[in-house]
Formats: structure tokens, C-alpha cells, sequence
């Protein structure tokens, strides 16, 4: 089975309802659950997070980061960088931030252009970073071409 298979599960929901309460089947068969939705509504859900978290993270008096650089099971890297901050109201959030596709090397040059790129892109304002947490790898904490060379 797909996992965009909506119309299975319409199908499947469908069948239930007709035992349970066959009255309401008008109510779910207008329900529409085509990949084309289901993709649309997961994209609006996941602009909407992220323009809270940029809100958020823009209304930061101070933050600091977390970077972990791994490897998915395509082999391919990856920089999750997390974020912890605090608002002039002293409210801390801390969220996952982004999840970059480091592209051929992973030096501490690469890992630094991304964490910029990122606050760049997000408007956070890298004035206001107080601390970076690292796994201490070389290409994060080396001492002349790591990350926090910065």
C-alpha cells in the first residue's frame, strides 16, 4: 500500500461507518482524501508551523544552538540544527529548526555557511547567540577550520 493511499482508507472508514452508523455515510463520502489533498493539507500544516517558528525565533532576546551532523540511510549528510531561545517575557522555546542536505564535503567551512544560511533565511539575527552544543567532532570544534571557528 502507498502511503499516500487515501483512497484506501476513505474506503476502509467508508465500510465502518456503514456498520457502525449508516446514517453519517453521506457525511464521509465527501470527505476527500486523494493524494493531491492530503499533500496540500500536510503542506499548508507545515507552512503554518513554520511561520509560527519564525515568528518565535525573531522575537528572541537570546538563543543558543545545536548541531548534530549525521548521515541518513542514503549515506547522504544531514545538519539538524536546534534551537533554544528566550523572549523578553523570559518564555523559552526550543525547537528543531532545520534539517539541511550538507551537499559533497562536510567541513567546518560547510557547517558554518549552513547555520548562517539558515539564520539568514529565518531573519534570526546571530548577534543574539549566546552558545553552540556540538557532538565535539573535528569538523565542529576544530581548532582551525571547525564551526565554531566562527
Amino acid at each position: 500500500m502507498s502511503r499516500h493511499n487515501g483512497n484506501y482508507i476513505k474506503g476502509c472508514l467508508i465500510a465502518v461507518v456503514e456498520e457502525i452508523c449508516p446514517e453519517k455515510l453521506d457525511l464521509f463520502t465527501q470527505i476527500s482524501l486523494s493524494r493531491q489533498t492530503v499533500e496540500r493539507r500536510i503542506e499548508n500544516i507545515s507552512l503554518e508551523v513554520c511561520a509560527s517558528l519564525n515568528t518565535t525565533t525573531t522575537s528572541f532576546v537570546y538563543f543558543s544552538l545545536a548541531l548534530d551532523e549525521t548521515s541518513d540511510i542514503n549515506d547522504a549528510a544531514q545538519l539538524a540544527i536546534f534551537i533554544r531561545g528566550v523572549d523578553s517575557q523570559m518564555n523559552i522555546t526550543e525547537e528543531l529548526l532545520e534539517l539541511e542536505s550538507l551537499k559533497g564535503t562536510t567541513t567546518g567551512r560547510d557547517i558554518k555557511d549552513a547555520v548562517i544560511n539558515c539564520a539568514q533565511s529565518r531573519q534570526i539575527d546571530l548577534k543574539n547567540l549566546v552558545g553552540i552544543a556540538t557532538d565535539g567532532a573535528p569538523s565542529m570544534v576544530g581548532k582551525n577550520v571547525g564551526v565554531l571557528f566562527l
